[in-house]
């Protein structure tokens, strides 16, 4: 199973956890059910939870809250300064930085781990601080944006106060800016080399019999259906009829929460029952 992102029967399971007020009775259950639950145990501190972005925001949310109480029970291999919480709520935020304090606000309230949701845990305090004399989601955003800006910039200045102290500080400037340049080329040729090894996956995939393209993007357990270009869907009907039914059913999980589009259109014609 891939262990990129759940598969359905865990996905309404995250969901349905999400939901459950503080002390509501399911809870109990559904963390047994999760316990054993492939994805929950490869849950690490570098997860990606782009796949959130896929599935409604309520939904989404409902994923993190789930994710935070699976952490308290030590179901996964994240937790403290080590969680995969803040990947998660790091997708949330650049997805909707306003709606996302209200889950950061859960998250606070219901967790006693100081190093989530944020990158540091006086980022958290601040925000405890914010969100009590905020009168909206939206001023909580502007005050907490505002403060992050002045730590960085009070933070700039300390490094630049320590990097000038005589009788070494020209030489320490030098040397932080020759790292900095090397690790920023670095990031450079990163990138650069992560585009081109996608632009030649795709002209393969392009390349493809229409049968073994589907095939590829069924089977992928690296990557979730929205790096794949739209126009990788457009097939036949005798095209669907050639894939395999596991191939078949792989395919439905990745497209499940597609609602518009060429996917959604393939979806359809899979005879999938996709939800409103």
């Amino acid at each position: 199973m891939s262990t990129l992102r759940p598969d359905q029967p865990t996905l309404e399971k995250l969901i349905a956890l999400g939901q459950c007020a503080d002390g509501d009775a399911p809870i109990s259950e559904l963390l047994g059910t999760l316990k054993a639950n492939a994805y929950v145990a490869s849950i690490h501190p570098f997860q990606d939870f782009e796949w959130l972005r896929d599935i409604p925001w309520t939904d989404a949310c409902a994923v993190v809250r789930a994710v935070v109480r699976l952490e308290a029970a030590r179901l996964t291999k994240s937790g403290g300064s080590a969680s995969a919480i803040k990947s998660a709520y790091r997708t949330m935020e650049d997805s909707d930085r306003v709606g996302a304090m209200e889950l950061a606000a859960w998250i606070v309230d219901d967790s006693d781990n100081d190093y989530i949701p944020f990158p540091m845990c006086k980022i958290r305090h601040a925000f405890e601080g914010i969100k009590r004399t905020a009168g909206s989601w939206s001023e909580c955003r502007e005050a907490l944006d505002c403060w992050c800006a002045d730590e960085w910039g009070r933070q700039r200045r300390v490094a630049e106060e320590m990097a000038n102290q005589k009788p070494e500080g020209e030489h320490r400037r030098q040397i932080h800016n020759a790292v900095a340049a090397r690790l920023n080329a670095e990031q450079a040729e990163i990138q650069h080399a992560r585009a081109s090894a996608r632009e030649k996956l795709l002209a393969e995939l392009r390349g493809l019999p229409v049968r073994e393209r589907l095939e590829h993007i069924a089977w992928d357990d690296t990557r979730s259906l929205s790096c794949y270009p739209a126009n990788l869907a457009v097939c036949t009907a005798e095209d669907l009829k050639q894939l395999d039914p596991v191939t078949r059913e792989r395919l439905v999980a990745k497209l499940r929460e597609r609602k518009k589009g060429p996917w959604h259109k393939l979806a359809k014609e899979l005879g999938m029952a996709v939800r409103p």
